[in-house]
């Protein structure tokens, strides 16, 4: 089951026992006190964990956008010094070769395909529409955004969706709570150039979390 499945039915437990503790032979108060200390600490380490999830893929996402600045600043350097005559040794000491970065004609959209074989879980597989099968990311492309959203009909635009990560290696695994089992979700996936220019939107994929 899931850490958070997990603490609900910990919490479940516990407050049956609390409310008939004489039908629960051996187990004394103090035991009870002691169960809720360690209810609320994995509780608060749970939403520990959730909150730095949410924070790692901001970061992600933020890191890649101030990355695209860097970039740019790096070639009008390199392209200011050589429209006033750098010479070659010292245009090479500035670590930047003139083909770097750019979105690449090759690349299309992400095509995706959802595993949903394990239990609230989603296994995202993505590759580029035209790579033929080889999953290798896209010269030029810093990973995937994907969106998804839960349950009801598929979204018109990613504005019906919630931002899910950027991810720059294939798979993704997506993990739900219980309370999500047997509901419909859908994603939509985009390429993120380094850039920052994106790819167009992938086709809509659905798929059922697993109860």
């Amino acid at each position: 089951m899931s850490d958070a499945e997990l603490q609900a039915k910990f919490t479940a437990q516990i407050a049956t026992i609390s409310g008939d503790l004489a039908s629960y032979p051996g187990l004394t108060a103090a035991m009870l006190t002691e169960a809720g200390a360690e209810r609320d600490d994995f509780g608060d380490k749970l939403l520990n964990k959730e909150q730095t999830r949410t924070a790692d893929q901001a970061a992600t996402v933020a890191k890649d956008a101030s990355r695209v600045f860097v970039e740019k600043r790096m070639r009008s350097f390199r392209d200011l010094t050589r429209a006033n005559g750098v010479a070659a040794d010292k245009e090479a000491a500035l670590g930047m070769p003139a083909a770097e970065s750019g979105a690449p004609s090759s690349a299309t959209v992400p095509i995706a395909t959802v595993d949903t074989s394990k239990r609230l879980q989603h296994r995202i597989d993505f590759l580029d529409a035209a790579a033929g099968g080889n999953k290798r990311r896209p010269k030029g492309v810093v990973g995937a955004e994907i969106w998804n959203k839960i349950d009801g009909p598929p979204p018109g635009s990613e504005k019906d969706c919630t931002f899910v990560t950027l991810d720059a290696n294939t798979p993704h695994v997506v993990e739900y709570d219980a309370e999500h089992a047997g509901k419909m979700v859908h994603y939509m996936l985009r390429w993120q150039f380094r850039d920052g220019s994106k790819s167009a939107w992938g086709e809509t994929v659905s798929a059922t979390i697993t109860g």
